[in-house]
């Protein structure tokens, strides 16, 4: 697994762990072809970090709620961020759904 690959689609759940993205959304907003992104998050579901439910033709995407989405969560926004304070304070308002 790529693991840019996975820290782009993970970092697209940075606003709101409970939302939900089609596989075609996740390509889209993480700049990733469709074919990287399913391959991707087949792995991410296999390892426990995302789930993915089924709604007739359409695929949604899911963070798991557990330690270690909560760990990619932490990686995918560590660049983003200007100190170690920062950064756990807006992965926790994201974790809480503040």
């Amino acid at each position: 697994m790529n693991i840019d690959f996975a820290l782009k689609i993970v970092r697209l759940f940075s606003g709101d762990v409970s939302i939900e993205f089609t596989i075609l959304d996740v390509s889209k907003k993480s700049g990733l072809s469709y074919n990287a992104a399913h391959r991707t998050v087949q792995e991410l579901v296999r390892r426990g970090i995302l789930s993915v439910r089924k709604i007739g033709p359409v695929s949604l995407v899911s963070l798991l709620k557990n330690s270690s989405s909560y760990g990619y969560l932490v990686l995918a926004n560590a660049s983003a961020e200007k100190s170690e304070v920062q950064l756990i304070e807006g992965v926790n308002a994201a974790w809480e759904g503040k």
